[in-house]
């Protein structure tokens, strides 16, 4: 695979990035459109992509994540309504889904708002709660005692790469991570910090600790689920 070019786009009033492989190829075969999980970037499917071969594929990366605009997440529809945004940038049609965790939440209300965007999508551990779990008031209760989620207080500067890769190398679960695909997120997981010091987080903590305080949000992806008609793999 080539390198992939970075795109940044106004999306639901943020500014959004994606990555695009092999562009040249697009609307030639079928796109594999992925979605990163939590805390997570479009740079981590780099290892995928190189053992699929020549493919056009575009990686997007999450409000909060990567180099799409930094804030913290307040609903989760809003994942599922950016990726339909990238949708109708880009046109796509009979593309093959991947959502990984939170990504395959927001795949599966996207494939459902655009139906004919899709011929099948796969979706690897998605965050999709029982229906009992989408209990408005549980997370109300939670974001307005601003309780602090655990994710919050972590480590967000780094003097560089190699510092990341030394700390998190040994520790669980990415200790069991494929040796490149974890120096790939290592190095897209970090951003030149605004005075120029060093590396930080491009999902800061507060932006990561946002989205499990907010998990429950969209009790409507039920309602996505039962609209889908193309074949599913979980």
């Amino acid at each position: 695979m080539s390198l992939p070019l970075l795109h940044r786009r106004e999306i639901n009033g943020l500014e959004l990035a994606c990555f695009e492989w092999e562009a040249d190829l697009r609307a030639q075969q079928p796109t594999l459109f992925l979605s990163h999980a939590t805390g997570f970037h479009g740079r981590v499917w780099d290892q995928v992509l190189n053992r699929l071969g020549t493919r056009h594929a575009i990686a997007v990366e999450t409000r909060g994540h990567g180099r799409s605009e930094n804030v913290e997440i307040e609903d989760w529809r809003d994942f599922g309504d950016d990726l339909v945004g990238w949708i109708d940038h880009f046109g796509l049609r009979s593309a093959i889904g991947v959502g990984h965790s939170a990504g395959g939440h927001a795949m599966v209300d996207a494939a459902a708002a655009r139906p004919d965007a899709f011929e099948r999508i796969l979706l690897i551990d998605p965050v999709i709660a029982s229906p009992s779990d989408y209990d408005e008031a549980g997370w109300q209760i939670d974001v307005l005692n601003q309780e602090v989620h655990p994710t919050a207080k972590r480590r967000n500067a780094f003097d560089s790469v190699e510092a990341m890769i030394e700390r998190f190398r040994d520790r669980e679960p990415y200790r069991r991570f494929d040796p490149e695909a974890f120096r790939d997120y290592c190095q897209w997981a970090l951003v030149p910090a605004v005075d120029d010091d060093g590396l930080v987080l491009a999902c800061s903590p507060e932006s990561e600790a946002s989205v499990y305080m907010t998990s429950r949000t969209n009790p409507a992806v039920y309602d996505a689920i039962r609209a889908l008609e193309i074949p599913v793999m979980i």
